[in-house]
């Protein structure tokens, strides 16, 4: 966050343009977001609808000061308008632009191997307090589903192009980096078949420890799953809290 505000000031200095900040920070913490200087806009919560719109008004020189999701702070006001509703068919969205990354960022050296970052879905249903994904629950409540999961089809899909896509280094692994990857079972066994087949990549998951068993680390373990992180966390009720 402070390297970003940097960068944003530095910007600010050299050239007459909006800056818009979004992600975890500014959804927490929007006032303190938009207290800084260089900063015009924010974008809370989920991006992609309204910052579409945003563009769009912008583009065609329409008032966007209305816009779900984006805050605006004109001569130091600040105008907050409420969350956009989620996207409950994520697989509606395109394929992340990953070319405006550079390669390294897209296939990342991780130790004596390479990790291709990919995302199965988006949310968590439980309720720690310690992370972002509790106050998400708290800022969507009564706008839709707070999980959601690609098909498996519109995954593999997306692995494929980004192997066709990429010189894949032979020592290369799928990282998934959802919270929980074996939340839902249906969708996990249907993946493991499809995967195995067409993909063949080694990968690593992140789980939490009460969903996960004998049966799901056998069936991982033979789809080509070599690593699952999972926490511990602890048995002291006052420090989960």
């Amino acid at each position: 966050y402070s390297k970003a505000i940097k960068i944003a000031e530095n910007i600010k200095a050299a050239h007459d343009v909006k800056i818009i900040f979004g992600g975890v920070h500014p959804t927490v913490d929007s006032y303190g977001t938009l207290s800084n200087d260089c900063i015009d806009m924010i974008c809370v919560g989920e991006g992609e609808l309204a910052v579409s719109k945003l563009l769009n008004a912008m583009e065609n020189k329409k008032n966007y000061s209305n816009i779900p999701s984006i805050w605006i702070k004109k001569e130091g006001v600040i105008k907050s308008n409420p969350v956009h509703p989620l996207i409950q068919n994520i697989d509606e969205l395109p394929f992340s632009d990953r070319e405006l990354f550079d390669t390294r960022h897209v296939i990342v050296k991780s130790r004596d191997i390479h990790v291709i970052p990919v995302s199965a879905g988006r949310g968590c249903p439980y309720e720690c307090p310690y992370c972002i994904n509790y106050y998400l629950k708290k800022l969507y409540s009564g706008m839709g589903k707070i999980v959601r999961i690609k098909s498996v089809n519109r995954l593999i899909d997306e692995i494929k192009h980004i192997i066709q896509s990429y010189i894949i280094p032979e020592d290369s692994q799928i990282a998934f980096m959802d919270e929980i990857f074996t939340l839902n079972k249906t969708l996990l066994k249907e993946f493991c078949k499809v995967y195995k087949r067409e993909i063949k990549l080694p990968f690593t998951c992140v789980t939490r420890i009460d969903t996960i068993d004998h049966k799901t680390a056998k069936m991982l373990k033979n789809t080509g799953c070599d690593t699952v992180f999972m926490s511990i966390e602890s048995g002291n009720h006052n420090l989960r809290s």
